[in-house]
């Protein structure tokens, strides 16, 4: 048994081109246990993750939203996330 990726990205809402942003992403199982973490890097991430069922966190700091999905991840696989960027409303 292998371990899988998860590839997070946050895209343009207007083109779906990649954000070329930071922030950060929390990998959590679904039964709860926090199971990683890490920075976004031009609008990407990748986690290294155990086969399983995942909620992705992600949060950016120039936006005040929280995007989150849920990613099923299997052996030796890759699963990518997309976001779609919603900037912050000025004020």
């Amino acid at each position: 048994m292998g371990f899988g990726k998860i590839n997070v990205w946050i895209r343009d809402r207007k083109n779906c081109n990649v954000m070329p942003i930071g922030g950060t992403v929390v990998v959590t199982a679904c039964c709860g246990q926090d199971v990683g973490h890490g920075e976004f890097s031009g609008g990407h991430a990748e986690l290294t993750v155990p086969p399983g069922c995942y909620i992705v966190t992600a949060r950016l700091p120039k936006s005040k939203a929280t995007y989150e999905t849920m990613v099923i991840v299997s052996c030796d696989k890759v699963a990518c996330v997309n976001f779609l960027y919603v900037p912050a409303p000025p004020g």
